[in-house]
């Protein structure tokens, strides 16, 4: 493996991250305008349902399935060691992010969230980020997550993310709970 800093190095590294973003900024920005105006037809007929929108945890299941896909060893197992493998793993953790970012946006642009249910749903991000980065740094679940998989204990390492995604799944909920308590659910229709 190449340990000097190259051009040939550099053109791959932006290969495997920017082909795959133009891709996904295609695809999953179409999906996520896609969803965002189905939401929206929907809300209008059922207003009081957009206000229980807040307690869906997609920020845990959307940084859950990146982490899997980036983190393991999932995308090597199926498509070898290279810049295909790095490219769909970019490419799936981008489209598990993006399209659910699309579509809040555009929802929340409709239908805007109170400043302190802004605020709020700042801090329930945060807080999921802060449960999944540990995993990236090999610390605490990550480092038992990288060793197990390093050894390829498959179950192991099934449980781990199990573990990690019920820590993120279950303060995605908390927080979306305190979230929908504490902010102005009552959002008017902005256009």
């Amino acid at each position: 493996m190449e340990t000097d800093l190259s051009l040939s190095m550099i053109l791959q590294h932006l290969e495997v991250s920017l082909i795959p973003w133009l891709i996904v900024m295609v695809v999953g920005g179409g999906l996520g305008y896609f969803f965002a105006i189905l939401f929206r037809k929907w809300f209008q007929d059922h207003q009081r349902v957009l206000n229980l929108l807040v307690l869906l945890p997609w920020r845990s299941v959307a940084i859950w399935i990146a982490l899997v896909v980036i983190y393991s060893p999932l995308m090597v197992w199926q498509f070898g060691l290279g810049t295909i493998a790095g490219s769909v793993a970019v490419g799936v953790a981008l489209s598990s992010l993006m399209i659910p970012w699309i579509t809040t946006t555009l929802v929340r642009s409709w239908y805007p969230l109170s400043t302190i249910g802004k605020i709020l749903s700042i801090v329930r991000l945060s807080a999921i980020l802060s449960i999944a980065l540990p995993v990236f740094l090999n610390i605490g679940m990550g480092y038992f997550i990288s060793r197990v998989s390093f050894d390829l204990e498959i179950q192991k390492m099934t449980l781990g993310y199990e573990v990690v995604g019920a820590m993120l799944l279950g303060t995605d909920i908390v927080l979306g709970i305190i979230q929908f308590a504490l902010s102005d659910t009552h959002i008017h229709h902005n256009g």
